[in-house]
């Protein structure tokens, strides 16, 4: 075999091997935050409702299409197993990722769950609130469960709010209609913990 035969062999061999590595799973981009910082802890009378005002501020631009998203499909490892994930990646105008919007299909016991965990990130890629909506079954039809967790930096519980309501909009008693998902399956305190539970990542066309 000649040089020039040899080379053309090993640019053919390169070239599929990148095109077999863009066709295989990607890895989602970094989330642009800052470095983390000592901070002096001061009292803050009104710190839950500054988060529940925080909280709401990014749930209004993400629905008004203020913040730039991108779509990845990927298997989320949950205790119960992998489960099929469509994700939601939305970022602010200095790139920073500040909402990632979780659609968990979970089987279990011949159940299937569907979940919607969205995360609420600061500047530093911490999660300072998770709004948890999980799909239930009650005699009278369909229930859904509404849970929102607010957090401090150290991601310690400040406050929550629970909504449980039918398909007409009704509030629903939690005793006879509750979710019997995990509240708790799958929750992480940042940027890096959550997608570390991704595997096969996929941007969707």
């Amino acid at each position: 075999m000649t040089s020039i035969t040899r080379f053309i062999t090993t640019a053919i061999v390169l070239l599929f091997s990148t095109i077999s590595c863009q066709e295989s799973a990607i890895q989602i981009p970094d989330g642009g935050h800052q470095e983390p910082q000592q901070r002096e802890l001061i009292p803050e009378p009104d710190f839950a409702l500054r988060l529940q005002s925080e909280y709401l501020d990014l749930k209004y631009k993400l629905a008004d299409g203020s913040l730039k998203t991108k779509i990845y499909i990927t298997e989320k490892r949950l205790n119960s197993g992998n489960a099929q994930t469509e994700v939601l990646v939305a970022r602010n105008e200095y790139g920073q990722v500040v909402l990632i919007q979780e659609f968990i299909l979970d089987k279990c016991d011949e159940l299937t769950y569907e979940v919607i965990h969205t995360y609420y990130l600061n500047s530093f890629g911490n999660v300072f609130a998770i709004d948890q909506q999980t799909n239930s079954i009650c005699l009278n039809g369909d229930a859904h469960q509404n849970i929102v967790r607010y957090y401090n930096a150290d991601f310690e519980l400040i406050k929550t709010s629970y909504a449980l309501k039918g398909t007409s909009g009704e509030d629903l008693d939690a005793n006879s209609c509750g979710s019997e998902f995990d509240e708790s399956l799958g929750l992480e305190s940042n940027y890096n913990s959550i997608i570390e539970t991704y595997s096969q990542v996929n941007e969707k066309t």
